[in-house]
């Protein structure tokens, strides 16, 4: 499981850097979102359906100068209830 501390939720959604999201993909890992001491656990399969359904728009690092693009989620903490998979495709 690959661990990833979100620094904001906007709109009820956590955005992912594409490459931490293909790197758990390749390696069959689901992520684990900590914001503010709460948990959430993305799938692979809800990782891969990301890669899928989400942004064509890319961003520049501001250290690096290096392209990324975002993955939006919904947040939901780990006591939440699971998110449904149709449910998860909406953008905000």
């Amino acid at each position: 499981m690959i661990d990833y501390k979100a620094k904001k939720i906007f709109n009820g959604h956590i955005s992912i850097r594409d490459y931490i999201v293909r790197k758990a993909i390749r390696s069959n890992e689901s992520i684990r979102v900590t914001y503010e001491g709460e948990k959430m656990i993305l799938s692979v399969e809800q990782l891969k359906r990301a890669i899928s359904t989400f942004h064509a728009k890319e961003f520049k690092s501001a250290f690096d100068n290096k392209t990324y693009k975002l993955y939006d989620f919904i947040w939901r903490k780990k006591e939440d209830e699971p998110i449904p998979n149709d449910q998860q495709l909406e953008l905000f």
